[in-house]
């Protein structure tokens, strides 16, 4: 998303996940404040998105950087 490029930092909110589902697919959960970014820089616009209707139980997820 360029924030080291520009010498910012990422929203401290702005949080991405990412784990496998039961069938072995990626799953990346992003926060409505990383949602917002990735909307905004049309980083979705190549991927097959659903919007969670709640947060999902993120255990086993890992947290990535956003940089």
């Amino acid at each position: 998303m360029g924030y080291n490029e520009h010498g910012t930092t990422p929203p401290k909110d702005a949080v991405v996940y990412h784990g496998l589902n039961d069938t072995g697919d990626h799953v990346y959960y992003f926060s409505p404040e990383a949602s917002t970014i990735a909307i905004a820089t049309r980083a979705f616009h190549t991927f097959d998105v659903t919007q969670c209707a709640e947060k999902p139980n993120l255990d086993g997820f890992e947290k990535v950087t956003i940089s």
